[in-house]
């Protein structure tokens, strides 16, 4: 649930930025879009990474 909550404030910010810079392109990624880019580039993944899953 606090994962939730806090994804959810994290797009309220992002709402509150796109109105006051519509220029502004953001996109917010979660842990599964990261890991995915992660490997399609060969980063390594450090145990911080590996620390919550």
């Amino acid at each position: 649930m606090k994962q939730q909550r806090l994804i959810t404030a994290k797009h309220r910010k992002i709402r509150k930025l796109k109105t006051l810079h519509p220029n502004v392109r953001i996109r917010l990624l979660n842990r599964k879009d990261w890991r995915a880019l992660a490997r399609k580039f060969g980063w390594r993944e450090t145990a911080a990474d590996t620390a919550g899953a």
